[in-house]
C-alpha cells in the first residue's frame, strides 16, 4: 500500500508516494485543504522542521536542528 508523505519546497509544496519516484507538485494553499494543521506551521523560516504525530505537532527544530518547542497542540 502506498502511502502519501508531505514534501515542502521553496516555491511549491509536494507529495511522495512510497515505492514510487515521481513527485507532484502543488501549491502550497492546496495542501493545507489536504492537510489543515500545516496551516499553523507554514509561516516558519524554511529550514525549521516540524514534526507531526496526526495534525498534532510534537516538536519544531531549528535550522541547526535544536528543539525550540515541544508539545505543542
Amino acid at each position: 500500500m502506498k502511502q502519501r508523505l508531505p514534501i515542502l519546497g521553496n516555491r511549491y509544496s509536494g507529495c511522495y508516494e512510497r515505492g514510487s519516484e515521481e513527485y507532484e507538485s502543488i501549491y502550497a494553499y492546496q495542501l493545507v485543504k489536504l492537510r489543515p494543521a500545516l496551516l499553523k506551521v507554514l509561516m516558519l523560516p524554511y529550514d525549521y522542521i516540524v514534526v507531526f504525530d496526526g495534525d498534532t505537532i510534537v516538536e519544531i527544530l531549528n535550522e541547526n536542528d535544536e528543539s525550540v518547542m515541544t508539545g505543542l497542540v
